[in-house]
């Protein structure tokens, strides 16, 4: 087993790189850091990701050396990190495989064509060269720092988030069912209600999940038309910078073209997880 000194001295000589995030983390004075040097992986971050529950947020948060003028790991944890959004947290995670592996550039993974849109439902092998992704700016530099947004819906008052990488648990718990997803990422979001936040609103939910299922009945109630659940979705897509990972595949099978996100998850940080 690795001494703390030895694993310091790994750290110390691991191969760097200099990032400037597009959305930043804003501080308590509202002043916008957007400098990270991250590092490669080392060997605790592969032994994280060969666990039987592989968590690449870890992962990342191990290998965060600064942002901005962050540098001791717990604050990085805990003050910086739950405020990371995920447009960024996207970005420093496909810049973590580039730095950590050898030719992390050109990612390899499985697309299923879609059947609900007309296709096969078989996959097809997609491979992609990561130094060709773009970024999606937001349109207002005033939106940069902004991180809650008010909506006017009848006679409330309703305020939202952006989503956060710390959310992703809770993300991959919506994503196992197809049951509401669009409506419980949505209420994941939901900060207040004329003025009430979520856990004012329940103070009886011990857990995060309570939390999203009662959050998920309040905005069913104050935001029962999906035009303006449409709106919203769109207006925080808006506000968030981030990187277009929006890719255009061929069926091999039934030579349809569709389009769908690049998946990033424990396997794209270590594709030998696929073997």
């Amino acid at each position: 087993m690795s001494t703390n000194a030895e694993l310091q001295e790994a750290v110390a000589a691991a191969q760097k790189s200099d990032i400037v995030l597009m959305n930043g983390f804003v501080d308590e004075d509202g002043d916008i850091h957007d400098d990270v040097v991250l590092r490669e992986m080392l060997h605790p971050e592969e032994k994280i990701l060969g666990s039987k529950k592989p968590d690449i947020e870890k992962v990342l948060r191990n290998c965060i050396i600064r942002l901005g003028p962050y540098t001791d790991p717990m604050e990085i944890r805990e003050k910086v990190w739950p405020q990371l959004v995920k447009g960024d947290g996207d970005h420093l995670l496909i810049e973590l495989r580039k730095l950590s592996l050898l030719n992390g550039n050109v990612y390899t993974f499985g697309a299923v064509c879609p059947l609900k849109r007309g296709g096969c439902g078989r996959e097809t092998s997609e491979e992609f060269d990561l130094s060709e992704v773009g970024f999606v700016d937001v349109p207002d530099p005033e939106l940069r720092g902004r991180r809650e947004f008010p909506f006017e819906i009848g006679k409330h008052t309703i305020k939202f988030r952006h989503l956060l990488m710390s959310d992703a648990k809770m993300i991959a718990e919506i994503s196992k069912s197809e049951d509401d997803q669009l409506t419980k990422s949505l209420a994941l979001r939901l900060l207040s209600v004329d003025g009430e936040t979520v856990q004012e609103h329940m103070p009886k939910a011990k857990t995060e999940l309570a939390r999203l299922k009662g959050a998920v009945k309040w905005l069913n109630k104050v935001v029962p038309a999906w035009k303006y659940r449409e709106h919203i979705r769109g207006e925080l897509k808006r506000a968030m910078a981030r990187p277009d990972i929006i890719v255009e595949t061929d069926c091999e099978h039934c030579g349809r073209r569709f389009r769908h996100p690049m998946p990033i998850d424990p396997t794209f940080l270590r594709p030998s997880l696929e073997e």
